[in-house]
């Protein structure tokens, strides 16, 4: 269980951050990983669950907690390895790309990343197709 785990009876919003933190960590640290060296990866990954958790309140209150959590970690990823924040971005033909590298299927992409798997379906096609 992550350091943020504090009370002998956790509230419900805290029970879904751990399940959260515990489903998502190791697949958001390889994503950081293919981007960034291994030290740097560790502390962006960690950066992005202390903000998770941070804004866990209104981040389970949106639309799409999912997609919300992994446009933070591209901001912070691309944002470390570029210098350049990419705040409100989807995910990306690349960062599926990247999942496929990694050894995940379109649904898991689907699920890491908040995207209906249609759309990752599509999006993956559209960058395979070669003229």
């Amino acid at each position: 269980m992550s350091r943020h785990s504090a009370t002998c009876h956790p509230s419900p919003s805290l029970l879904a951050y751990e399940a959260f933190y515990t489903l998502h960590y190791p697949h958001y640290l390889a994503y950081a990983r293919a981007h960034l060296d291994n030290g740097q990866a560790d502390k962006t990954v960690t950066s992005v669950f202390d903000a998770l958790f941070t804004a866990w309140p209104s981040v389970i209150s949106s639309l799409n907690p999912t997609a919300r959590a992994w446009e933070l970690l591209i901001d912070h990823v691309h944002g470390q390895g570029t210098g350049h924040p990419t705040s409100g971005t989807l995910p990306s033909n690349t960062d599926l790309l990247t999942l496929t590298a990694l050894g995940y299927s379109a649904e898991h992409s689907a699920d890491l990343t908040g995207l209906p798997l249609g759309k990752v379906c599509s999006l993956l096609g559209q960058t395979r197709v070669t003229p």
